[in-house]
């Protein structure tokens, strides 16, 4: 079946396309980015917050894996750490050797500081700054964008006027 032909009269009048979409269309498009904005801002957050989980359990990760080392070799029984905690705890030193003090040497004895990993890098969120983001993210004008996208969206679904002949 043939596409029916468009009238000539309907395609030629001055109105044939209808000015509701020019309504229509913004509106929803307002509607949309006062629902989105927001939205994709709590996904920057709750990536934020994930990126931030997974360093802080990498950082645990080296620091569990440092430790296990040191604990390793004392059960092992390793000579040269047994000599540096007998050095350092204990103010001894094995026959023939002396301790060495360096001019900034710790004073603290605690071997603990030695095998802390590097404070890991920080994460930090930066949501972009638009006229439609702030407007999206403000309780009193996401009020106004959300009444005058349905306005405009209910402008724009009114039906056409034509004139009668």
């Amino acid at each position: 079946m043939p596409d029916a032909p468009i009238p000539s009269e309907r395609r030629d009048a001055p109105g044939w396309l209808d000015p509701g979409w020019l309504f229509l269309l913004p509106g929803l498009v307002i509607l949309a980015a006062t629902v989105m904005v927001p939205a994709q801002n709590d996904l920057y957050e709750a990536q934020l917050a994930r990126a931030k989980s997974l360093i802080a359990e990498e950082h645990s990760a080296r620091r569990l894996e440092n430790y296990a080392t040191y604990l390793d070799a004392l059960r092992r029984g390793d000579e040269p750490l047994a000599l540096a905690l007998a050095a350092t705890h204990l103010n001894l030193s094995p026959v023939g050797r002396t301790a060495v003090s360096m001019p900034n040497d710790r004073l603290d004895a605690n071997p603990f500081s030695s095998l802390e990993p590097p404070a890991p890098a920080q994460v930090m969120l930066t949501p972009p700054d638009t006229a439609l983001q702030r407007w999206t993210t403000n309780d009193r004008t996401r009020l106004w964008l959300t009444a005058g996208g349905a306005m405009c969206v209910l402008i724009g679904l009114l039906p056409p006027t034509t004139r009668r002949r």
